[in-house]
Order: C-alpha cells, then structure tokens, then sequence
C-alpha cells in the first residue's frame, strides 16, 4: 500500500511540475468526452466506449470556432486502459487536429476507492491560412505565406473514484506551442500554455428512480483568467438527464441527454447543448450548439 501512495506522490508533482503555465477550447458536456482532458479515465470501471461531438461557437459572427471530437476507449485487461482521441479546431485562418494515444492503469485501493493513472502522448498537426488576411501591402509580404507544422506534446492525469463521487486532476497538453491568433483581422502569435483541469462529481439520490448530480469543472492557465464551470443535472435513471451550467464571467448553458438505447452492459446516449455568453460585450455573437454521442460496451 505504501508504494502505491508514493506512485500517486509522484504522479501528482509530474503534475506540477508540467505547469508553468491563450485558452483551449472547452465542452459543455466535458463528463461525456473525458479523454479530451484526461488520459486516465480510458477503460475506467472496466468499460469501453466510442464518442462523436461537435461544437458549433458563436453563430453570429464569421468563421467562428467549430470543435470536433472523436474518440475510442477500450479496457485491456484487469487493471489497463488504452484508447484514441483526435480533437480538430477550426477558427479564423487556422485548423489544428490534435491525435493522441491516452493510457491508464488502475489501483484498487479498497472495495469503494480506485485510483486510475493516465498517459497522453500524441500532436498537433497545426495549418495557417493565410489567404483571408487583410492586407494594405501592394508586394506580397513573405511572412504572411501559409505553412503547416506538426507539434508534438504530452500530457498526464488522475481520476479517484468512489462509488458515490469522482475527483479528476490533468495537464493535457504539457508542452508550450506557438500559433496564430486573430487580432482585430490581423495574424499575431501566441503561445498556447499548459492547462490544468480539475474536476469533481457527486451523485445524491433523491428516489429509486431520481439523482442529482452536481459538478464543479476548473481550468487554470498562466497568463489568462481561470475558468470555473458549476453543473447541475437531474437523472431520470435510465430515460433522461436534463439540467444547466454556468461558467465564471463568460456563459450558461442548457443540457439535455436522452438514453436511446440500453441493452444488458451497453447503453447509446445523445447529448445536447445551448450556450449563451453573459457578457455585454459579447451579446451579438450568437449561440453555441453543442451535440454529442456515446456509446458505451
């Protein structure tokens, strides 16, 4: 039991130590698509899923962030997990596809308390397009020529489960890289940091059939605000979920998720989102749609 505990040590000042740490993009339904911020809930509680999300950002205004997600998760064995996630953004002149190999290994520390440690290894392979710049230059400037580059990066994470809560902790991408960022319809670089992703569940049973399940979701960055998300949702067990969010200074959302399919161990979810900024300076930007399916087996 002892070396478990230095294990855990160990891992959490990886952790730390990986954070010296522009914002990365985030889902509403973070909870549904685990492995886009910690490698460690592949296979967790032995189980296997697929997932597909798209996030529609910002409908009110020209080529606004759109998010696309996939990923596979397979339990291997007693005590292993090992899965697959690609991430594609696209927004203003950029598009980034982000592949990783996520891993985790799983410590039974008692009948109700497990701890499940995760690797991420993978890249972004990173394009600019420069073509839809605004431009005052009669002669072509060199520097505004499109490229394509392939960033490789790390990253690492915990999940404690009990069998009536859920602690996560990661740094998904460890690594600092540059990219391009739209100023006022200009390119200017910026650097993407280290993010760090704390996560905490619970579930309180209010009926045989009725749960209550509260979330708090925190994304701290060096050199931006911190983001905190507080959740909410009603479980109708078995039939639906509904309930909201709100995110500290920036927006609220609405969630649905409809069980369309359940069969021994295996179950298909569909997941809705509607967000809305809560920001004056951002009223005319629109909403955003988020939808996303799961399958679990």
């Amino acid at each position: 039991m002892k070396i478990k505990y230095i294990v855990v040590f160990a891992f959490t000042a990886l952790i730390f130590e990986g954070l010296n740490a522009q914002q990365e993009g985030i889902f509403s339904q973070y909870w549904t698509l685990p492995t886009v911020y910690n490698p460690a809930t592949v296979g967790v509680d032995g189980t296997s899923h697929v997932a597909l999300a798209t996030r529609q950002q910002w409908s009110g205004i020209t080529d606004a962030p759109t998010t696309n997600f996939f990923a596979y998760s397979r339990a291997m064995g007693k005590n292993v997990g090992l899965g697959i996630s690609i991430i594609q953004d696209k927004t203003f002149i950029e598009k980034s596809t982000f592949f990783s190999i996520d891993f985790s290994y799983h410590l039974k520390f008692s009948e109700d308390t497990s701890l499940y440690l995760g690797l991420k290894g993978g890249g972004n392979n990173y394009s600019v397009n420069t073509s839809g710049l605004r431009t005052y230059n009669v002669i072509f400037d060199p520097a505004l020529e499109s490229f394509s580059r392939f960033l490789p990066n790390v990253g690492v994470g915990f999940s404690l489960h009990h069998k009536r809560w859920e602690l996560n902790v990661s740094v998904p991408r460890m690594l600092n890289t540059e990219r391009y960022k739209n100023d006022r319809g200009r390119a200017t670089q910026a650097t993407d940091r280290p993010h760090f992703y704390l996560g905490l569940t619970n579930v309180f049973d209010l009926s045989d059939q009725i749960a209550l399940q509260p979330r708090v979701f925190a994304r701290i960055v060096d050199g931006a605000p911190s983001s905190y998300d507080f959740n909410t949702m009603v479980i109708f067990k078995e039939i639906f979920n509904i309930g909201g969010s709100y995110r500290t200074d920036e927006s609220y959302a609405i969630i649905a998720e409809f069980n369309l399919m359940e069969y021994e161990d295996k179950n298909l979810t569909f997941g809705w989102g509607y967000e809305r900024s809560t920001r004056a300076s951002l009223a005319d930007i629109g909403e955003t749609h988020e939808f996303a399916l799961r399958y679990n087996f």
